[in-house]
């Protein structure tokens, strides 16, 4: 006799039901060990640059007048230019007339985005990063205007 007065034969099943319960579990559990870190996944995909969002929190932020025109007429540029970022730390950039591929990675424990492109590499402090919103900085000070804001596709 088993567990509790079962048949002993009732009771390897049931020990077996658990083990295969526990078998399933960490089946299920492996995708999630294996994933990439959190922060990558929220970046993957197609981000726009958002003059109107940027313009807003420059001004919540005290930015002056002159700060602000100049990051306008930079951003109108912008306007049409999408950023896709891939699996692997593929990016690519785009605009109406220009395609440009590179790579791209976190660093500093995912407070630092680095953009290669054309062998020019671009480091941008992340303030904020949700499903929708991506607001950078740029981490060279020499640049009058470095806040930029990005939504996704």
């Amino acid at each position: 006799m088993g567990l509790k007065g079962l048949p002993h034969y009732l009771n390897d099943m049931i020990n077996l039901g658990s083990l295969m319960r526990q078998l399933i579990f960490l089946f299920l559990l492996l995708p999630i060990a294996c994933a990439e870190n959190p922060s990558e996944q929220m970046l993957l995909g197609t981000w726009n640059y958002n003059l109107e969002a940027t313009l807003a929190e420059m001004q919540n932020r005290g930015a002056d007048q002159n700060t602000m025109n100049y990051m306008q007429s930079i951003m109108i540029g912008l306007q049409e230019a999408h950023i896709q970022f891939e699996p692997r730390g593929v990016v690519k950039f785009t605009m109406p007339d220009l395609e440009e591929k590179g790579t791209w990675k976190l660093q500093d424990k995912d407070q630092l985005l680095v953009l290669t492109l054309d062998s020019s590499e671009q480091v941008s402090k992340i303030d904020y990063l949700s499903l929708d919103t991506l607001i950078l900085y740029s981490n060279d000070p020499s640049q009058q205007s470095n806040l930029r804001i990005l939504t996704r596709d």
